[in-house]
């Protein structure tokens, strides 16, 4: 990760309106305000971004300010110009222009009235749920088996499978958000919930110093917060890194919210049989949506897993695109339910290949290193 940062100034008046004291008078200030940029992609000629242009589009803001009355201009009509206003103007002009819609996020921006006295602005991300844990790890299940992966783990669900592995930390607003120092949870750093973006950009960099496949936002269900997702994404924008969605696959519209920024698609369907309720229109309308992306369908697989339910669910996949991967995951005995003997994954899987053109049996791998 690359951070640049540019300088400028301008000369200005204003006064404080309400201020108990002379500020309340008019003066002017000799201001000066930093910006600073990040990315991790360089181009052809090993820059982030030109210093030139981003004085430039600095400068452009501050000379529309220079040597005026700033309580006159229409910014300020209903604010006071007061230098968190004047920096939070400057963030938000700044960040429209199209340079931080691909390869940079724009940090923050400073401003001193004085050589003593600055403020900084960067944007709250307000996050509003909690982060249960981060950590790197092997993805575990699916098409990307062994993957190294950064997660981030959502709190929440809106689903109580019986078989669910991450009980506690999908439904518990009261855990703290574990971020692990090294691989394997050993010294971990612990946050209190619920937290702001902000907080952990800063350990998610880091950890991506070291090389992943990609970034994987799981839960829990995080399809229950598409606003969270859209600013991770909009965060990792610059370290041109995929995201990995795991979902139950119930959450249509979320799923339209987010889609454009989201390459990886791991999508549960579930089988009525196992947790006690069809959700088969939604299955069915999520994959028709997650098919136009790089998407696999996982099914869990138990004893009491009915053949029916395969059918409906072989049904629906075939229906949409006979192509998409399904995965049969043996079920980690939880809740009630029992281990599929091997004949019945084996039958199962003889079934699904006569209406799937891919069709893969894959325990959790993850479980045989002791990873959650």
């Amino acid at each position: 990760m690359f951070e640049l940062v540019v300088n400028g100034a301008f000369e200005a008046a204003h006064r404080l309106v309400d201020y108990p004291g002379k500020c309340n008078r008019l003066h002017g200030h000799s201001w000066t305000v930093e910006m600073s940029v990040s990315g991790d992609k360089l181009d052809n000629i090993g820059m982030v971004a030109d210093f030139k242009v981003l004085k430039s589009m600095l400068m452009e803001v501050l000379d529309a300010m220079d040597h005026q009355y700033l309580n006159e201009l229409p910014q300020f009509k209903e604010l006071n110009p007061t230098a968190e206003h004047l920096a939070k103007y400057i963030y938000e002009t700044i960040e429209a222009n199209d340079l931080f819609k691909t390869n940079c996020k724009l940090n923050y921006i400073k401003v001193w009235e004085s050589p003593k006295a600055a403020v900084i602005y960067r944007r709250m991300l307000n996050l509003q749920a909690g982060v249960s844990e981060i950590f790197s790890s092997i993805q575990g299940e699916g098409k990307y088996v062994g993957c190294r992966q950064l997660f981030i783990r959502l709190i929440g669900c809106n689903m109580d499978c019986p078989y669910c592995d991450t009980d506690k930390l999908a439904h518990s607003n009261l855990v703290p958000c574990v971020l692990e120092k090294c691989e394997g949870y050993e010294g971990d750093l612990e946050l209190k919930n619920p937290l702001d973006l902000n907080d952990i950009m800063p350990y998610i960099n880091y950890r991506l110093q070291q090389p992943h496949h990609s970034i994987s936002i799981t839960g829990g269900e995080p399809l229950l917060y598409p606003q969270i997702i859209l600013e991770l994404a909009k965060n990792l924008k610059p370290l041109s890194i995929p995201l990995f969605l795991e979902t139950n696959g119930t959450l249509v519209k979320q799923l339209a919210q987010v889609i454009d920024e989201i390459d990886i698609i791991s999508m549960d369907m579930k089988l009525p049989s196992d947790i006690g309720k069809a959700y088969w229109q939604e299955h069915e309308e999520f994959l028709k949506l997650a098919s136009e992306k790089d998407v696999y369908v996982k099914i869990v697989v138990s004893n009491e897993s009915t053949v029916e339910d395969f059918e409906k669910a072989l049904s629906i996949i075939k229906n949409i695109d006979e192509n998409i991967l399904l995965v049969l995951q043996p079920i980690t005995p939880l809740g009630g339910l029992h281990e599929a003997p091997p004949e019945k994954m084996l039958k199962w899987q003889t079934r699904a290949m006569q209406v799937l053109k891919n069709v893969r049996v894959i325990p959790q791998t993850h479980k045989m290193m002791n990873q959650l």
